[in-house]
């Protein structure tokens, strides 16, 4: 039990920290480079999303013991469930900024907040090696 809190612990900083990246890298898109804000929104969440995968396979879940074949399968899996998770969020953002009037950046939090709790377990069961002994 303890392991699990831990381990969640680490998963929200990762996911903390790599929320951050991916709201300043979409304002900065937005802001600086004057990049339309569902293309803004599409290569921040991508670039979060790299850099999260390795973060939590190292880190959070520690999937070092895993054969290239494995990491290979998993990165994909990943990638699957993060362009699923992508796809509407991008849609929800839409949604919530054209068709609501909703804030750009309050809509971005309000989703990254959602997606985030979402994303805990399903990046869980693909990311993390089974042990043995816990079977």
């Amino acid at each position: 039990m303890k392991e699990r809190i831990i381990e969640f612990i680490r998963f929200s900083f990762v996911g903390g920290l790599m929320t951050i990246l991916n709201f300043l890298l979409f304002t900065f898109f937005i802001e600086c480079l004057k990049i339309n804000y569902i293309i803004s929104n599409i290569v921040s969440y991508s670039i979060a999303v790299i850099i999260s995968y390795f973060m939590n396979s190292k880190y959070t879940f520690k999937a070092n013991n895993v054969s290239n074949k494995e990491h290979l399968k998993k990165l994909i899996q990943f990638f699957a469930m993060k362009l699923v998770l992508l796809l509407m969020d991008t849609v929800c953002l839409y949604v919530l900024v054209d068709i609501f009037n909703l804030n750009v950046y309050i809509s971005k939090i309000g989703l990254t907040l959602l997606f985030l709790a979402v994303s805990y377990p399903i990046s869980k069961l693909i990311i993390q090696v089974k042990d043995d002994k816990n079977d």
